[in-house]
């Protein structure tokens, strides 16, 4: 009962986190790729290597689907999906009326963006 009174638990709980970097850190403990047994000429990698034709397929096929798409319904739809945002209805249906009329996904992301704003972690 004397070291729950204490709380000592919550002590022991925050204790590891913050000594185990310092322990890392002054070589203590063996951390690989971090303290031991690192590269230190690695080359960088490309994490998302992209084929450049493909690119050009894409905007292609792209500019293919607004070329021949109704301007005036995707238009009308994402103004809904915007009224719809400003408001308290479920966002889906008018964000499914303007995918099904061809609208992009870049396109109903800027209006939630425009509404919502963008997240800023730890703000």
């Amino acid at each position: 009962m004397a070291a729950i009174e204490a709380r000592f638990m919550q002590g022991r709980l925050r204790a590891p986190p913050t000594t185990s970097p310092r322990r890392s850190t002054s070589g203590e403990k063996v951390v690989v790729g971090l303290n031991r047994f690192t590269d230190e000429e690695a080359e960088p990698v490309d994490v998302f290597p992209s084929d450049p034709a493909l690119q050009q397929n894409q905007i292609a096929s792209l500019q293919k689907v607004r070329a021949g798409r109704d301007q005036d319904g995707v238009g009308a739809a994402l103004a809904d999906l915007e009224s719809a945002a400003r408001g308290t209805q479920n966002l889906l249906v008018p964000m499914k009326v303007a995918l099904a009329r061809y609208a992009t996904l870049g396109e109903v992301a800027d209006v939630l963006r425009a509404e919502f704003g963008v997240y800023q972690p730890g703000g």
